[in-house]
């Protein structure tokens, strides 16, 4: 899987969190274009803010979000989630919440790449009401 599939995929993350939230708090760690990732929300009309590489429980106080981008989370990360905070993840932080702190019942497998290299968009993503 190439890295423009990853951003694509996350992108179309992004759209949906986007499309079908209220304007929210959110976090973002880890390595793999924070920057952009913090922009588009922002620009989106949430407040999103570039952790850098981890998070800690005092920055993750308050959020409603945290995207974890190719980093491995932490307990702050693991209390945050089992406390009612909303985790998005990509690459290995998927497989930190899955294989790690075992989120879910699950195991995050080999990074195999499913569908089409097609972009996405938020014009072709459905309305919840």
């Amino acid at each position: 899987m190439n890295t423009q599939t990853i951003k694509v995929a996350l992108i179309g993350l992004m759209l949906t969190f986007s499309a079908y939230s209220n304007a929210g708090l959110i976090g973002v760690f880890g390595n793999n274009s924070n920057n952009n990732i913090v922009n588009f929300l922002n620009a989106n009309g949430h407040t999103a803010v570039n952790f850098g590489g981890s998070a800690t429980a005092a920055q993750l106080e308050g959020l409603d979000a945290v995207i974890g981008l190719r980093a491995d989370g932490n307990n702050d990360v693991l209390n945050f989630v089992l406390n009612g905070g909303l985790y998005i993840t990509e690459w290995r932080a998927a497989e930190w919440a899955l294989d790690v702190a075992n989120m879910l019942n699950a195991d995050g497998g080999n990074n195999i790449h499913f569908g089409s290299d097609t972009n996405i968009t938020q014009s072709g993503l459905p309305r919840f009401h």
